[in-house]
């Protein structure tokens, strides 16, 4: 059995597109209030 990564990234992020979503918006506004 060979591990094929690119179909396990998908499933994740289709399990995950809201948290691929939304992370990178809390980081930059926990970044943006910290610079407040």
């Amino acid at each position: 059995m060979s591990t094929q990564p690119f179909p396990s990234i998908l499933f994740y992020f289709g399990q995950h597109s809201l948290l691929a979503f939304f992370m990178p918006i809390l980081i930059t506004r926990d970044k943006t209030l910290s610079y407040l």
